[in-house]
């Protein structure tokens, strides 16, 4: 069983274990049931923010659901490595547009001290 499938099965086990439907699911992490029926049956791509929600609203840790108790010490290492990758892809995403934003905030108190400056040169020449 590949990673994906295992972590879609383990949701799937541990939400029925705790008698719980995939609506009682979506509503705790925010989304319509038809959506989170794609996201159990991998219909739709789960990403990490969505993995932890679920975890969260089955009441486990996230580790918890990517493998039996038999394999996890070896997907647990693989899923570590993917779930750092993605974090880091993350944080770059978050960085770069933290800089588009304070690039774009610049520019506009650029304008706004110019326009100022323009202003009291008009008062000035004026008085």
């Amino acid at each position: 069983m590949n990673i994906s499938k295992t972590i879609l099965y383990q949701i799937k086990q541990l939400r029925l274990k705790n008698r719980l439907s995939q609506y009682d699911i979506a509503e705790k992490i925010c989304v319509s049931q038809p959506v989170y029926s794609k996201l159990e049956t991998g219909k739709t791509a789960l990403d990490i923010d969505q993995l932890i929600r679920i975890a969260e609203a089955l009441g486990v840790n996230f580790l918890d659901l990517i493998s039996p108790d038999s394999n996890k010490p070896q997907l647990s290492d693989q899923f570590s490595t993917l779930l750092n990758g993605i974090q880091q892809q993350q944080q770059q995403q978050q960085q770069l547009e933290i800089s588009k934003q304070l690039f774009l905030v610049q520019q506009q108190v650029s304008q706004e001290i110019q326009d100022l400056k323009e202003s009291i040169i008009r008062t000035t020449r004026d008085s």
